[in-house]
């Protein structure tokens, strides 16, 4: 590959894990500190807030699963590039489970956006129906974008990562650190588990930064 193509994709990888690892810091930020949608166990309360802060879990929903898909497929595309000379079956399977991965990412995040936009303009005429709408709704988008454990993220950062370690080409931290994260994103599907989940997303951050960090050490893509 000459050097115009390896800088296009150097590039490409900086943006798009350092976009990922982004987008989960502002989203962690908002949920967890300025909404404390997750302290909240009531529905009601849930529905109440969502409401009152639609515009605001609109635009995060964008940032965190309508356009976190698309850039999580940009970086697919640069490590299968980057891995895929020395070591196959790990990136393949990766890169296809990230893939559906990201899919489901969009989808969810469509789901959600369509339903608040739904269930807002509902609630000014029947606020019971809007609530028991966005329950499904919710349940939907939640089901899709792996709310239930982290399965396919899970699975695409384990196989990056030991397709990593068995090519050499990723550091030894982003591919031992990203083996343990595939391996606790599976284990949050596990029910009991299933606080494992944000464990997975707040390192994740760090496997992105990782990713980043080597994008601008990387001088070729061959």
């Amino acid at each position: 590959m000459n050097d115009k193509r390896s800088d296009i994709f150097k590039k490409i990888g900086i943006v798009s894990s350092l976009y990922l690892a982004v987008s989960y810091i502002i989203g962690i930020v908002i949920f967890l500190f300025i909404l404390k949608y997750q302290s909240i166990d009531d529905i009601s309360q849930k529905f109440q807030l969502i409401i009152k802060k639609t515009n605001m879990i609109f635009l995060t929903n964008m940032l965190m699963y309508i356009f976190f898909g698309p850039f999580l497929i940009s970086l697919i595309v640069v490590l299968n590039q980057y891995l895929h000379k020395d070591e196959t079956f790990f990136v393949k399977l990766g890169s296809l489970i990230g893939i559906i991965w990201a899919g489901s990412l969009i989808a969810s995040g469509m789901i959600a956006n369509s339903g608040l936009l739904l269930v807002s303009s509902l609630y000014k005429v029947n606020p019971v129906q809007a609530e028991a709408s966005w329950q499904i709704i919710d349940s939907i988008a939640m089901g899709i974008g792996n709310g239930n454990g982290e399965i396919l993220g899970g699975i695409f950062t384990l196989c990056i990562s030991i397709s990593g370690l068995i090519s050499k080409k990723l550091s030894n931290f982003t591919s031992y650190s990203g083996c343990i994260i595939g391996i606790i994103g599976m284990l949050s599907t596990i029910p009991v588990l299933i606080d494992l989940t944000g464990l997975f997303g707040i390192l994740q951050i760090v496997w992105f930064i990782s990713l980043t960090m080597l994008f601008f050490r990387i001088n070729s893509f061959e």
